[in-house]
């Protein structure tokens, strides 16, 4: 899938996460968004990989495209590192955003998680597939070509999730 997919999904679901849990809708939105693209750290070309090239150079060597990193154990791992390091971010960012009805660390560690294996969901749809039980032999794949014609409506049905939460929220 294209990152503008991925980042869609994932602030779609920052939106419904900040209804649900009341708090910052832009905040909530992007952390969705940026999780959303995190899983494709591992492709120096990716929209994440292209704004941190060394980084996501030295992963690429190490672990492959949709290896490792394109794992439900990645996924997890993410989520409780961002949560982990959240109270440290927090204590220079927390004067300028307000976070209320929960504890910042476990708002970031469910959205990276849900975001995450949005995209890990995503990347199932598509001809290459993906083995997010690895090292189990579990192929998912799917008819998307990244990119291709059949994208689009998954992309349209996104952008059409944004107009239904805010109508409904």
């Amino acid at each position: 899938m294209m990152g503008i997919t991925h980042a869609a999904a994932g602030a779609l679901l920052g939106a419904a996460v900040a209804h649900f849990t009341g708090n910052n809708l832009a905040l909530c939105m992007g952390v969705g968004a940026v999780a959303g693209l995190l899983p494709d750290i591992d492709s120096p070309g990716s929209t994440i990989g292209r704004r941190v090239y060394p980084v996501s150079s030295m992963v690429n060597l190490a672990a492959g495209h949709r290896g490792v990193i394109h794992t439900v154990w990645f996924c997890l791992a993410a989520s409780l590192g961002l949560a982990a390091l959240t109270p440290v971010v927090g204590a220079y960012a927390g004067r300028y955003i307000h976070l209320h009805a929960w504890p910042a660390a476990w708002l970031v560690g469910v959205l990276v998680l849900l975001a995450t294996l949005a995209h890990l969901a995503l990347d199932a749809c598509t001809l290459s597939g993906i083995r997010p039980l690895a090292p189990l032999n579990v192929h998912l794949r799917g008819p998307v070509r990244t990119g291709g014609a059949l994208e689009i409506p998954v992309l349209f049905a996104f952008l059409l999730g944004f107009f239904w939460v805010g109508r409904v929220f």
